[in-house]
Protein backbone atom coordinates (compact mmCIF):
# COMPACT_ATOMS: atom_id res chain seq x y z
CA UNK A 1 0.00 0.00 0.00
CA UNK A 2 1.13 3.52 -0.70
CA UNK A 3 -0.07 6.47 1.37
CA UNK A 4 -0.31 9.80 -0.41
CA UNK A 5 -1.80 13.21 0.33
CA UNK A 6 -4.93 12.05 -1.51
CA UNK A 7 -5.37 8.78 0.35
CA UNK A 8 -4.11 5.20 0.28
CA UNK A 9 -3.54 3.24 -2.91
CA UNK A 10 -2.73 -0.41 -3.37
CA UNK A 11 0.15 -0.63 -5.81
CA UNK A 12 1.36 -3.98 -7.18
CA UNK A 13 5.09 -3.99 -7.83
CA UNK A 14 7.05 -6.64 -9.75
CA UNK A 15 10.78 -5.94 -9.63
CA UNK A 16 12.61 -6.92 -12.81
CA UNK A 17 16.12 -5.65 -11.96
CA UNK A 18 16.40 -5.25 -8.18
CA UNK A 19 19.07 -2.90 -6.86
CA UNK A 20 20.64 -2.72 -10.26
CA UNK A 21 22.67 0.38 -9.28
CA UNK A 22 23.21 2.85 -6.44
CA UNK A 23 22.13 6.48 -6.86
CA UNK A 24 23.10 9.53 -4.80
CA UNK A 25 20.18 11.84 -3.86
CA UNK A 26 20.08 15.19 -2.05
CA UNK A 27 17.23 15.55 0.45
CA UNK A 28 15.08 18.71 0.60
CA UNK A 29 16.71 19.63 3.95
CA UNK A 30 20.26 19.24 2.57
CA UNK A 31 21.78 15.85 3.48
CA UNK A 32 22.88 13.35 0.81
CA UNK A 33 21.67 9.74 0.82
CA UNK A 34 22.42 6.74 -1.39
CA UNK A 35 19.65 4.35 -2.38
CA UNK A 36 19.41 1.28 -4.59
CA UNK A 37 17.61 1.92 -7.90
CA UNK A 38 16.06 -0.77 -10.10
CA UNK A 39 13.46 -1.38 -12.77
CA UNK A 40 9.94 -2.51 -11.86
CA UNK A 41 6.51 -3.16 -13.34
CA UNK A 42 4.03 -1.00 -11.40
CA UNK A 43 0.26 -1.61 -11.36
CA UNK A 44 -2.51 0.37 -9.66
CA UNK A 45 -6.01 -0.77 -10.58
CA UNK A 46 -6.36 -0.65 -14.36
CA UNK A 47 -3.10 1.32 -14.78
CA UNK A 48 0.23 -0.37 -15.54
CA UNK A 49 3.72 0.90 -16.47
CA UNK A 50 7.42 0.06 -16.30
CA UNK A 51 9.66 2.56 -14.50
CA UNK A 52 12.83 3.02 -12.52
CA UNK A 53 12.13 2.82 -8.80
CA UNK A 54 14.09 3.81 -5.72
CA UNK A 55 14.19 1.18 -2.98
CA UNK A 56 13.40 2.97 0.28
CA UNK A 57 14.98 2.33 3.63
CA UNK A 58 13.07 2.40 6.94
CA UNK A 59 11.84 5.94 7.59
CA UNK A 60 11.76 6.97 3.90
CA UNK A 61 8.50 8.25 2.39
CA UNK A 62 6.62 6.26 -0.26
CA UNK A 63 5.91 8.46 -3.26
CA UNK A 64 4.25 7.85 -6.61
CA UNK A 65 6.27 10.04 -8.98
CA UNK A 66 5.32 12.09 -12.01
CA UNK A 67 7.09 9.64 -14.37
CA UNK A 68 4.94 6.79 -13.07
CA UNK A 69 1.75 8.84 -13.47
CA UNK A 70 2.81 9.68 -17.04
CA UNK A 71 3.53 6.00 -17.69
CA UNK A 72 0.06 5.14 -16.36
CA UNK A 73 -1.36 7.92 -18.58
CA UNK A 74 -3.32 8.90 -15.47
CA UNK A 75 -4.06 12.04 -13.53
CA UNK A 76 -5.19 12.64 -9.97
CA UNK A 77 -8.86 13.37 -9.30
CA UNK A 78 -8.38 15.32 -6.06
CA UNK A 79 -12.12 15.54 -5.31
CA UNK A 80 -12.66 11.77 -5.47
CA UNK A 81 -9.11 10.99 -4.29
CA UNK A 82 -8.30 8.51 -7.03
CA UNK A 83 -6.42 8.08 -10.29
CA UNK A 84 -8.33 8.56 -13.54
CA UNK A 85 -7.40 8.12 -17.20
CA UNK A 86 -5.74 11.23 -18.65
CA UNK A 87 -7.24 10.72 -22.11
CA UNK A 88 -5.64 9.89 -25.45
CA UNK A 89 -1.86 9.61 -25.49
CA UNK A 90 -0.29 12.34 -27.65
CA UNK A 91 1.52 10.95 -30.70
CA UNK A 92 3.38 12.46 -33.62
CA UNK A 93 1.80 12.06 -37.02
CA UNK A 94 3.33 11.83 -40.47
CA UNK A 95 2.15 14.23 -43.12
CA UNK A 96 2.19 13.14 -46.72
CA UNK A 97 3.37 15.90 -49.06
CA UNK A 98 1.36 16.89 -52.10
CA UNK A 99 -2.02 15.68 -50.92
Amino acid sequence: MMATAMGVFTVDLRVTRPGHRDQLFVMANGPYVTRHVGIAVIECGEFKTVDEVVFAQPGDLSLLGARTLEGFNARVDSRKKRLIAAGPVPAAGVRSHGR
